[in-house]
């Protein structure tokens, strides 16, 4: 327990700096102890033990986790989070460092990506929904469970990113000159 607290202070100590050099980036920017509360650099503090996210970022398998839409428990924001755990030399669960990300500053970056005259990017969660897309109609939609013209397409593209945390691919619409 005693070599807790220093290691909360470092991990604190940089993440503020992280915080410093990334100004305007986040919402918040934070760490997670094992115990399930989340300690923000501006020293907010709230329980997510109960939080889906807090029992899967504990997967030693995954270096990134991404969760979200959610609201947040200390923001009460729309937003994404992202994070990864932090593991001692024991291969013992220590706790997990987080940024959060407002979800309309994530739909207004995505939707500033272009690729030639009518590609765009945008993005799935882990189970598939769509959280960020050009045409407000896909928000929130499943690419596995819905039946709207066009995504079908979509649904390789969606596997390569889920199978392996980020993807590319492409789509033509024939709708499209």
């Amino acid at each position: 327990m005693k070599k807790e607290k220093p290691m909360k202070r470092r991990i604190m100590s940089e993440l503020k700096n992280f915080e410093l050099f990334y100004p305007d980036r986040f919402i918040s920017v934070s760490y997670i102890t094992k115990e399930g509360i989340i300690i923000t650099t501006q020293g907010d503090e709230a329980d997510v033990s109960d939080r889906a996210y807090f029992q899967d970022i504990q997967d030693r398998s995954k270096h990134i986790h991404l969760v979200g839409p959610m609201i947040g428990r200390v923001t009460i924001m729309p937003l994404i989070g992202i994070g990864t755990p932090i593991f001692n030399d024991s291969d013992e669960f220590m706790g997990a460092v987080s940024v959060s990300i407002e979800l309309s500053r994530l739909t207004e970056l995505i939707d500033n990506i272009e690729f030639n005259k009518n590609g765009y990017a945008w993005i799935v969660n882990e189970i598939g929904e769509i959280i960020t897309h050009p045409e407000e109609k896909y928000l929130g939609v499943s690419i596995f469970e819905s039946n709207e013209e066009g995504i079908e397409d979509f649904v390789d593209i969606a596997n390569k990113m889920l199978n392996t945390d980020l993807g590319y691919g492409r789509y033509y619409d024939t709708n499209t000159q």
